[in-house]
């Protein structure tokens, strides 16, 4: 028997399948999305444990750079300690071998350095026309007696440059040499001597007492003496029992020359060179000079007009002096020669 289906039926049959699949379809999107959901999820959340764990591992790596860098300031900071306190100890070591001292020429002493003079070390003739006085010095180089661990010529405080040879001194020897008649029978302190040659010239011209002064115990007994000795024993004349040797700071020199600041002992020339390079240190030069020159004295500077690098200047120390109203100061020559610095003769005498 055949059954006949209307085709209102079928056409209804067929929108229910349609709609069926439809929502079978539907129900695969809606599946689809969750599912692309939750891996979106996941995705997001391994991100985020991979930048927590990122920035984990760069917390821990600053804090180990931290930790480094904490450990290399505090070495550094116990090297500065180490440095500074061995800084202390050789300024403290410095002081006691540069206290203010007399330096007593023994025999032995004499012996010592007549033997080199005559064996070992060669000297030569300064090379100075102006002057005519025969000055010998000796061609060993000093510098390998620097007691300083700078290879600078200057150290403040601890090396102050005598075992080199200035130019300014050369300057002065020539000014002396013009006042040479004027130098005999007087008392002669060279303050900050070195190598002491203007000092040996007073000698030589009849000066009846010359005081040798450096800073460095060291400059005065291993070349000053050593100059005087030479000089001595070429030219065949006493020079060593009207010389005087002192070491240590200008702050004490007075105190341990002529304590009771006594007219007699005082001296009729002060003569010096290449002193004025550090303002800092015109407070304790000035006090030398007002307490160690007579009244009827002079002073004589010989000094570049300007030191570069260390700034001191001979504008600088007239105006240090001019402000104390006790002396009266001027440049008796300006020295240019077109090579060197310019350089000046200073001089310096009470008020009356």
């Amino acid at each position: 028997m055949f059954y006949f289906r209307p085709p209102n039926q079928i056409e209804n049959q067929n929108q229910i399948e349609n709609q069926n699949q439809n929502q079978i379809r539907n129900q695969n999107q809606i599946q689809n999305q969750i599912q692309n959901q939750i891996q979106n999820q996941i995705e997001i959340q391994n991100q985020n444990q991979n930048q927590i764990e990122n920035i984990n591992e760069n917390q821990i790596e600053n804090q180990i750079e931290n930790q480094i860098e904490n450990q290399n300031q505090n070495q550094n900071q116990n090297q500065n300690q180490n440095q500074n306190q061995i800084q202390i100890e050789n300024q403290i070591e410095n002081i006691n071998e540069n206290q203010n001292l007399k330096i007593q020429i023994s025999l032995e002493m004499q012996n010592k350095a007549k033997s080199k003079i005559n064996n070992k070390w060669k000297s030569e003739q300064l090379n100075i026309p102006e002057i005519n006085k025969k000055i010998y010095k000796f061609t060993n180089n000093f510098n390998t007696f620097k007691n300083t661990n700078s290879e600078s010529d200057l150290n403040p405080g601890i090396y102050e440059g005598g075992f080199k040879i200035w130019e300014c001194s050369i300057d002065l020897l020539k000014e002396l040499s013009l006042k040479e008649e004027e130098l005999k029978d007087t008392r002669i302190l060279e303050a900050g001597c070195g190598h002491g040659f203007p000092g040996i010239f007073c000698l030589l011209s009849g000066a009846s007492k010359v005081t040798f002064q450096d800073y460095n115990k060291d400059v005065l007994e291993k070349l000053t003496i050593y100059n005087v000795l030479l000089n001595q024993e070429i030219n065949e004349i006493n020079l060593l029992d009207r010389s005087e040797f002192i070491s240590g700071d200008w702050s004490g020199v007075s105190d341990l020359l002529n304590p009771e600041l006594k007219e007699d002992m005082k001296y009729d020339y002060i003569i010096c060179s290449e002193v004025l390079y550090q303002s800092a240190n015109y407070p304790r030069f000035y006090h030398l000079i007002s307490s160690l020159l007579k009244n009827s004295g002079t002073v004589i500077i010989a000094s570049k007009s300007y030191y570069f690098g260390v700034g001191g200047s001979t504008l600088e120390f007239k105006r240090f002096v001019t402000k104390k109203n006790q002396m009266f100061i001027q440049t008796l020559k300006v020295l240019k020669d077109g090579i060197s610095n310019v350089r000046e003769i200073l001089i310096l005498k009470w008020k009356n």
